[in-house]
């Protein structure tokens, strides 16, 4: 969530005016849908965000924007919060009852995002844009490799940004310098961890943006072969740069100490469980507080155990398939993406156009550093090749080439994400993120798909609930080392109660968890809520005896319908969903 206010308030541009009055419905409803559109506008306000999310940027006006290094100050920080709360205090003077019901729940999604926007203004050196794992500079090489070039223009604006790298990483820096001044930055091993990602790009002899870059210049149709021959000479100039602006980060990383890191998470700090509530309710979609999370998924693992238990009391031999699983056949990424393409068809809503896809190996210079897997959002307006990264080692695993798949591609990131951007709802809606809804949807069709595959039902179910006892385990342990306060120690004497856990691993699951906050939450306290939200949408359905030969396909289209949303949001919605589509 803090990566992504960063980004907005650095790419902020919009002016906000002052609101009149208005009385009759039809005029709130033209005031509403013109603060929607403006707050379109905050999310799609740079270039590199422009080129990812838009294939006709001139039909917005976004044709001209310019490339410039963020600015990083908390003044900056501070203004941007300003201008949130104002925006807010024009939405909130719009009449709700004035406006139609689509109308109403769009109201509904964009106040809780401003909400939380506004909220996290309040902890502006609490968290940070550099990371280990999802930090810009981890991401920013394979963000740069799939920059569109539909014209001359998008080529000049991925130059610049090759060449704005260093000043970037120098507003990072400073940034950096200051929250640990401040008492705030991450450990000490962290900042050595991320000077060597940056020195192995650094150090590479051909980073893959040459490649890359000259592939995709000889398919554009735009340019000569004079031009495209001088572009690839000036490519290798501003390559330069951006390794350079890697190892001025390398060499300022490695100077940056923080003796003064408390043990024990961002409870140790003033108003730090506070903020990680605050993370939680935001990347979880979550209205609960976090002694009720805890005992909620405190619950949800105890069924799971017992299901688990007494599975294995009657089928011991099936041990080993259950923590080592090799159930499924081997299969090429693409057979897979074919086989569920075909046999999620008839249980999830699918557009009309067909999918074209493409599978992007992670660069061997990444793959330590990158998630496994990812998929890369399409523009908004217009159908692309969709294209997911993926780490060719991941599918030596079998068993787990499935689920990620399915993860990315479909009924996971991929089908939603298609599914919200052919929709009727304002674009505002198309580009804003509840991650919680996305991921949770995500871990979920990694076990709906079980349906589809040729293993014995039992023991697949054994399995996926071992799966989220792990996982639930580890959201207990970020909750008692993010709000209770458990150092490493403390931490590695909890994890003996659920039989113990390596140095290596308690080291690497305590890092990360400071690095990012609420990481495991978002996937399966979502999973659980989205789980529970399924199951309250059926009962109502056959409650108002409400027939249909697939109750999942009902839910999966009100879900993918209603877009990106908390899961508190959507629940309110349930009934008129219902009363309004049967």
């Amino acid at each position: 969530m803090k990566k992504r206010i960063l980004l907005l308030f650095l790419s902020f541009f919009l002016l906000f005016t002052a609101s009149g009055c208005f009385f009759r419905d039809s005029d709130e409803q033209a005031k509403f849908e013109g603060l929607i559109e403006e707050y379109f506008y905050l999310y799609v306000s740079d270039p590199m965000t422009v080129n990812f999310t838009l294939d006709k940027p001139e039909k917005y006006g976004l044709e001209d924007l310019q490339v410039t290094a963020y600015a990083f100050s908390e003044e900056n920080y501070q203004a941007f919060g300003e201008q949130l709360v104002k925006f807010r205090e024009r939405l909130k003077a719009v009449r709700y009852n004035s406006l139609t019901a689509a109308q109403q729940m769009t109201y509904d999604v964009v106040l809780a995002d401003l909400d939380n926007l506004i909220a996290f203004i309040e902890y502006p050196y609490h968290l940070s844009d550099l990371g280990a794992t999802l930090g810009y500079q981890v991401m920013l090489p394979i963000v740069l490799s799939e920059y569109r070039f539909k014209n001359a223009n998008d080529i000049a604006d991925y130059f610049a940004y090759l060449s704005a790298t260093r000043g970037i990483f120098e507003g990072m820096v400073e940034f950096e310098k200051t929250r640990v001044e401040k008492g705030f930055g991450f450990p000490l091993g962290m900042y050595s961890l991320m000077a060597e990602q940056c020195g192995e790009i650094a150090a590479t002899e051909e980073i893959f943006l040459i490649p890359i870059f000259n592939d995709k210049i000889a398919a554009a149709g735009f340019l000569t072969d004079a031009e495209r021959n001088d572009l690839k000479t000036e490519h290798l100039s501003r390559v330069g740069e951006f390794i350079d602006a890697y190892a001025y980060l390398r060499e300022e990383l490695e100077k940056i100490e923080a003796p003064s890191f408390p043990d024990g998470g961002l409870c140790a700090y003033a108003d730090g469980a506070d903020l990680y509530e605050l993370i939680v309710r935001a990347d979880a979609g979550c209205d609960m507080d976090i002694d009720e999370i805890y005992d909620y998924l405190y619950d949800k693992m105890e069924d799971d155990m017992r299901f688990v238990a007494n599975y294995l009391m009657v089928y011991p031999e099936m041990a080993a398939a259950i923590d080592n699983p090799n159930f499924l056949s081997s299969r090429d990424k693409t057979e897979i993406f074919e086989l569920l393409r075909e046999a999620a068809e008839d249980d999830f809503p699918f557009p009309a156009d067909e999918f074209d896809v493409r599978f992007e190996d992670i660069h061997p210079l990444l793959r330590d550093y990158v998630s496994p897997a990812f998929y890369l959002l399409s523009p908004i307006d217009a159908e692309v090749t969709e294209v997911i990264y993926i780490n060719e080692e991941i599918l030596t695993d079998a068993t787990q080439a499935y689920f990620t798949i399915a993860h990315e591609s479909i009924p996971g990131h991929m089908l939603q994400h298609n599914v919200l951007k052919k929709s009727d709802w304002p674009d505002a809606r198309k580009v804003m993120d509840f991650i919680g809804y996305s991921e949770g949807w995500a871990v979920y069709v990694e076990e709906y798909i079980g349906k589809y595959l040729d293993v014995d039902d039992t023991l697949l179910r054994a399995y996926m609930a071992a799966r989220r006892i792990n996982y639930t385990i580890l959201c207990l342990a970020e909750i008692e080392v993010h709000y209770y306060g458990l150092d490493l120690n403390e931490l590695q004497s909890w994890f003996r109660d659920f039989g113990g856990i390596s140095v290596d691993d308690l080291y690497e699951i305590y890092y990360l968890i400071l690095e990012e906050p609420g990481y495991f939450l978002k996937y399966y306290l979502s999973y659980y809520l989205l789980s529970d939200l399924k199951e309250d949408f059926i009962f109502r359905l056959k409650r108002e005896k409400i027939d249909t030969d697939n109750y999942d396909y009902e839910f999966h289209k009100f879900y993918l319908d209603f877009g990106s949303a908390p899961f508190y949001v959507m629940e309110k919605w349930i009934k008129n969903y219902i009363d309004n589509n049967y």
